[in-house]
């Protein structure tokens, strides 16, 4: 039995990543990491999506820096 299988029937991809971040927890635990940040991942996209009051923060790139952040790169 698992804690989130009350997602199951609205959010079946969350619920699945969910689970088997609970079930890597103590035999696996960067495991369990990586399919909790995607559980993340997936919890933002979707109220991004379906709140229209919510406005994404990022811009459209690889970096997915915020406006106004820049990298610095290490000058010599």
């Amino acid at each position: 039995m698992s804690d989130f299988t009350f997602l199951t029937p609205n959010w079946p991809d969350l619920c699945a990543t969910a689970f088997e971040a609970e079930q890597n927890v103590n035999s696996a635990p960067r495991t369990s990491c990586f399919y909790t940040r995607r559980s993340l991942e997936i919890a933002v996209k979707w109220l991004y999506a379906n709140d229209s009051y919510l406005k994404k923060p990022y811009r459209k790139r690889k970096t997915g820096s915020a406006p106004g952040m820049r990298h610095k790169g290490r000058r010599g």
